[in-house]
């Protein structure tokens, strides 16, 4: 009997040795272009989460591994092979096939867009005092991208294009006359192209105000990892690790983005699943809160 329990013992420390040394492997998108600026904080989100549950999990390894558009990045996280995580705006469908996290982990700054015009277009914004009179102008927009799908519903006038570079080129070529972008997104993709796309500026006077809460998404082959991926965000929200993350690379461009004078205009967001977590205040940005 004694042998018997002391093997039993073993068994056992050798399992939670093996546990708590697995590898935990993220294999992540590179991002729409060579060029799409929104990858970095994604990814220091990604390894601080995996950081601060290393003493509960263990080591990890993050890879970058495909360029994938919404629509593909959905069948292949089924999959589990090509990605096993990406980030994306929240709908339905995303929390029916993936495990979504639901902790925004831009704190929801997506919900405050900001619009790159055609500079000729500049002065029709200053007639603009609804979302109405911002229908009668077309919205550049990316096909597979949920506020594609969620502006059509709102029957806004969209043209779509088939790349995230794409978009910008036919902006500067007045194929539309606007793309709504987060504040977080703006700044930087101006930056980089304005000196080759000569007619793009940014907007000064509007605000859309659209809820759109993005979430770490898992495939359903990991939950082990979406499980560790979950803690891990929820201690950085708890210890304000994430807040930090958030105002070092999104603090200049808020304040940039002067949001108390400008017009806002509100846009609902009925892809919005009722899971979304609205009554938890510590995970959402609120630019408006004293005001």
């Amino acid at each position: 009997m004694k042998t018997r329990t002391v093997f039993t013992l073993l068994l056992l420390s050798l399992i939670f040795s093996t546990y708590l040394s697995a590898n935990d492997e993220i294999r992540f998108e590179k991002g729409q272009s060579v060029n799409d600026v929104r990858m970095a904080y994604k990814l220091e989100i990604l390894r601080t989460a995996m950081e601060k549950t290393l003493p509960g999990y263990g080591p990890y390894t993050i890879s970058t591994n495909a360029t994938l558009n919404t629509l593909r990045a959905q069948l292949a996280i089924q999959e589990g092979k090509a990605i096993n995580v990406y980030i994306a705006l929240t709908d339905n469908n995303w929390e029916k096939v993936a495990i979504p996290i639901r902790i925004p982990i831009r704190r929801g700054i997506l919900n405050f867009r900001l619009l790159l015009v055609h500079k000729d277009d500049l002065p029709l914004y200053k007639d603009i005092q609804t979302t109405e009179n911002l229908k009668q102008l077309k919205a550049g927009l990316l096909h597979s991208w949920t506020t594609t799908k969620l502006m059509e519903q709102a029957d806004f006038k969209i043209i779509k294009a088939k790349s995230y570079e794409g978009l910008f080129k036919m902006l500067d070529s007045h194929r539309f006359n606007f793309l709504p972008r987060g504040i977080h997104e703006i700044y930087a993709e101006f930056e980089q192209y304005k000196d080759t796309l000569k007619n793009i500026a940014i907007e000064q006077e509007l605000l859309l105000v659209v809820p759109s809460p993005s979430y770490v998404f898992v495939s359903p082959k990991y939950p082990r990892l979406a499980k560790r991926l979950e803690e891990g965000l929820e201690t950085m929200v708890q210890d304000g690790t994430l807040n930090v993350i958030f105002n070092t690379y999104f603090g200049e461009n808020i304040q940039k983005a002067n949001l108390n004078n400008r017009r806002i205009l509100r846009l609902t967001n009925p892809l919005l699943p009722k899971d979304t977590p609205l009554d938890r205040p510590e995970l959402w940005f609120d630019p408006f809160k004293n005001r």
